[in-house]
């Protein structure tokens, strides 16, 4: 995986550790990249960008963009094919439901 991000060119940075007692030694920190699917110019792509544009919406992750829109003509045909269909009733039987009312008499 990349160690910059493409937006805004955020990568590894470098400095020292720090010991108790003082002692530097050289050490690297990454910064966050991911990898996610994002909109460039139309198409959907795989970008390396870090989690603050990701966050601040330098990133158009709609993906929706992309597709097709189906043709109205289609929602016309299936729209008259269901008013064409006839209506079907079902009915659920009736079921009586009798719940036993049992007094408890308590004798002292």
């Amino acid at each position: 995986m990349s160690r910059k991000c493409e937006i805004c060119g955020k990568g590894q940075v470098s400095g020292n550790n720090v010991s108790h007692s003082n002692r530097h030694t050289r050490r690297k920190w990454d910064a966050n990249i991911q990898t996610v699917r994002a909109n460039v110019d139309g198409t959907v792509k795989r970008v390396h960008v870090c989690t603050s544009c990701i966050r601040s919406g330098k990133v158009d992750r709609n993906l929706n963009v992309t597709k097709k829109e189906a043709p109205v003509v289609a929602e016309v045909e299936v729209a008259e094919v269901i008013a064409e269909t006839p209506e079907v009733v079902v009915e659920a039987p009736v079921v009586d439901v009798v719940a036993d009312a049992t007094e408890a008499t308590v004798e002292a």
